[in-house]
C-alpha cells in the first residue's frame, strides 16, 4: 500500500477512534475521491456513513423535536440523513414512522377545525344569523361534501329559514287580507272577476 493510502486510511481510524463522525465521513469521501476504485476507501465510506447517520439519529435535537411533536422538523432532519446513507434501513423505517405521525397530525388538526367550524355555526344559529350560518356550512361541505354533522346542520338551518319565512308570510297575509277585502268592498267595479 502506497503511503498515501495509508496516511488516509490512519486518519479515518483516528478520526473514528475519537468519535468524530463527521471528520471522518469528510476524510472517507475525501480519500475515496483520490482512489475510487479502491474497495478498502469504499468501505470505509460506507462505514463512516453509517456511524455519521447513527450519531445525529441519537442527538438530543432529535429527541427534542420527537417529543415536542415537530415532524416536519424530524422528516427535513431525516431526509437530509438519508441522503449521506441511503442504505440506511433504519432511517427508511423511521422515515414511514414520521410520514405516519404528519398524517395522524393533519387528520387531528382537520377534525379539530372541523369540530370548531361547527361550533361557530351552531353560535350563528342561537344568534339568529341563518343567512350566515348556511353560508358557512355551504363552506364546511365544499371542503368536505360527505361530512355529515354538516348535512344535518344544513337542514336544520334551512328547516329554521322555512319557519321564519312562514312566520313572515302569515304575518304579511294577516296584514294585506283585510286591505284587500276593504278596498274590494269600496270599489268592487273596479275589481276584474275571473
Amino acid at each position: 500500500m502506497d503511503k498515501n493510502k495509508s496516511l488516509l486510511l490512519d486518519e479515518i481510524k483516528k478520526l473514528e477512534t475519537a468519535k468524530n463522525f463527521d471528520g471522518m465521513l469528510v476524510a472517507a469521501q475525501k480519500a475515496l475521491s483520490q482512489y475510487p476504485g479502491d474497495l478498502t476507501f469504499k468501505e470505509r465510506l460506507h462505514e463512516a456513513q453509517a456511524e455519521y447517520v447513527n450519531d445525529k439519529l441519537n442527538s438530543k435535537l432529535l429527541t427534542d423535536l420527537e417529543r415536542n411533536g415537530d415532524w416536519q422538523g424530524l422528516l427535513a432532519i431525516y431526509e437530509k440523513l438519508l441522503s449521506v446513507f441511503p442504505d440506511s434501513d433504519r432511517l427508511q423505517v423511521l422515515l414511514k414512522k414520521v410520514h405516519q405521525k404528519i398524517l395522524d397530525s393533519q387528520k387531528k388538526e382537520r377534525k379539530e377545525y372541523f369540530k370548531n367550524a361547527k361550533r361557530a355555526i351552531e353560535d350563528m344559529v342561537l344568534k339568529g344569523q341563518l343567512d350566515d350560518a348556511e353560508q358557512a356550512t355551504y363552506e364546511m361541505l365544499a371542503l368536505d361534501t360527505t361530512n355529515k354533522h354538516f348535512i344535518h346542520l344544513l337542514a336544520h338551518i334551512q328547516h329554521l329559514q322555512d319557519k321564519e319565512m312562514d312566520k313572515l308570510l302569515t304575518l304579511y297575509f294577516a296584514e294585506t287580507v283585510p286591505e284587500l277585502k276593504a278596498e274590494y268592498k269600496a270599489h268592487k267595479d273596479q275589481f276584474i272577476h275571473v
